[in-house]
């Protein structure tokens, strides 16, 4: 009779002595998304050896959030709009723009901030008086200070940045007060501060202002170094410029499926299949190793199921994020009737109610007679939840008591809406209350042969485009590592022997139990 050691041996010796495996792959790395992270791993792959990449697509284009409308003969932006960090003295320095030196280069301008003409909802322009510009900024600064004494006492966690402000003087009290901190805070961000972190928002995690630029510009802080891209082809250019690499040339292997709508992944150390809808048929892809480049909007809703469910502390991570709710809506006038300043802004009596005017008719080279209105937050949300022609009607109205006497009918328009959108579930992340500067590393961990990728794991850089650039690269160099003691010969000799040595001993300790 065989005893129950015997069997434990000889199950411990087979599992050993060979490893599960896909029965067929489809190819050696599968990508989830043709963003910027998408493609960038896939070139970083390419660059390492590994040819044979399958990116899986949910929609009919390369780009992810970088998207543009023609709207009056103009390209302008739905999504990302700007490349932060950009140094004027030496623009080289951006990894975005060494791209784009490669790709053709990229047109835009710096925004002069100081371009700005405001009014209320009477439709009257304010007094300067009534901006407590220089209050809020002290209270930043105090806010800045706080984090050092609660990073010291270890009390971060949950702390917003509303108790930051509030606690260094600063609570909003009239519609001006409203649109300051909308402008200072909510813009930037895309949610108010009661949603942001304080010790990750003003804790100096942010690099992107200030590791791209020279010695020389260091320290400079009224220094602009939003860069807002105005090109005709538009800010998807880099993404397209890199992916017609990826997927060019005769000895590529490289392809990708588009309008898969990835549904399940089924993981494992060896083996990972994941499960899209094309054509209206689910259909199955393997290979060894994936890498997931989708937003920890659709992570977090369970959009993709994951076999086996991904480890609690990878779901907690996930959970901590948050994705902002920023709407672009783009429209095309019979002509500008409105203000030459660069940004208009509308005060209203709710906060963040349709309140800063983009003039692109004097940024864009084309002259388009195009506004660009964002909203953020609570608005953007019914904003997205709307008919098109209620939001319109809205920003119509709003503009006829700002001019009265133009003739204020909207030709054309578009609305950048991430937040419905069930590919992204929101615009971008940002810094939430819960979230610890740990968990972006830790969010990007690798899984058995799955790496989460995207930009909300970039350290320094989460919820940039240049941060999803960095994202995809470090993802795909994490698979190089992994292939990199195998990719020289068929098997890894020393991993062999020492796996034959532990069977053979395993073999003499089973004979012991007869």
């Amino acid at each position: 009779m065989i005893t129950i050691p015997i069997l434990l041996c000889f199950a411990l010796a087979i599992s050993l002595g060979s490893s599960q495996s896909c029965s067929s792959q489809d190819a050696d790395v599968i990508i989830i998304g043709a963003g910027m992270a998408g493609i960038a791993a896939a070139a970083r792959l390419q660059e390492g050896g590994i040819n044979n990449i399958l990116i899986l697509e949910g929609s009919n284009r390369v780009g992810g959030r970088l998207k543009s409308a023609q709207i009056g003969g103009a390209s302008v932006s739905l999504g990302p709009g700007w490349i932060i960090g950009r140094d004027p003295a030496d623009p080289g320095l951006h990894p975005l723009w060494q791209i784009a030196e490669k790709c053709g280069g990229l047109r835009g301008f710096y925004q002069d901030t100081e371009s700005l003409v405001n009014y209320d909802s009477q439709g009257d322009q304010p007094e300067e008086s009534q901006f407590r510009w220089q209050d809020y900024e002290n209270a930043s600064t105090g806010a800045y200070n706080l984090v050092a004494e609660l990073q010291q006492s270890e009390t971060c966690d949950g702390v917003s940045v509303r108790y930051g402000l509030n606690a260094s003087g600063w609570t909003p009290v009239t519609p001006t007060d409203n649109w300051i901190e909308w402008y200072s805070s909510d813009y930037p961000e895309g949610s108010p501060p009661e949603n942001q972190g304080l010790c990750v928002t003003f804790g100096d995690f942010d690099q992107s202002y200030t590791n791209f630029t020279s010695p020389g510009s260091s320290g400079n802080e009224g220094l602009n170094l939003a860069y807002f891209v105005s090109d005709p082809d538009g800010y998807e250019k880099l993404v397209e410029c890199i992916s017609n690499n990826v997927t060019g040339g005769e000895n590529q292997q490289t392809r990708i499926i588009f309008e898969a709508v990835v549904t399940t992944i089924n993981w494992s150390d060896d083996c990972v299949c994941v499960t899209a809808t094309v054509s209206g048929q689910a259909t199955e892809y393997c290979s060894k190793y994936a890498i997931p480049t989708v937003s920890v909007g659709v992570l977090k809703a369970g959009d993709i199921a994951f076999i086996p469910e991904l480890p609690m502390w990878k779901r907690d991570i996930i959970n901590r994020f948050d994705m902002s709710v920023f709407i672009h809506i783009v429209m095309e006038f019979g002509e500008a009737f409105w203000d030459t300043a660069e940004q208009i802004g509308y005060i209203a009596e709710s906060k963040g109610s349709y309140p800063i005017f983009l003039n692109h008719n004097i940024t864009f080279q084309e002259n388009p007679n195009v506004l660009d209105v964002i909203v953020t937050g609570d608005v953007a949300k019914r904003v997205a939840g709307q008919n098109k022609s209620t939001t319109i009607d809205e920003i119509e109205a709003i503009l006829t008591i700002m001019y009265p006497t133009a003739n204020v009918t909207v030709l054309d328009s578009a609305i950048g809406d991430w937040f419905s959108d069930p590919l992204f579930r929101g615009s971008f992340i940002y810094y939430a209350k819960d979230l610890q500067q740990t968990d972006f590393e830790r969010l990007g961990e690798p899984v058995g042969n799955l790496y989460i990728s995207g930009s909300a794991t970039s350290v320094g850089f989460a919820g940039y485009v240049h941060g999803a650039l960095f994202a995809g690269r470090e993802a795909a160099e994490k698979v190089l590592l992994r292939e990199a003691p195998t990719a020289a010969t068929p098997g890894n000799k020393a991993e062999n022997l020492h796996t034959s040595f532990l069977i053979v001993l395993l073999g003499a300790l089973c004979a012991l139990c007869y």
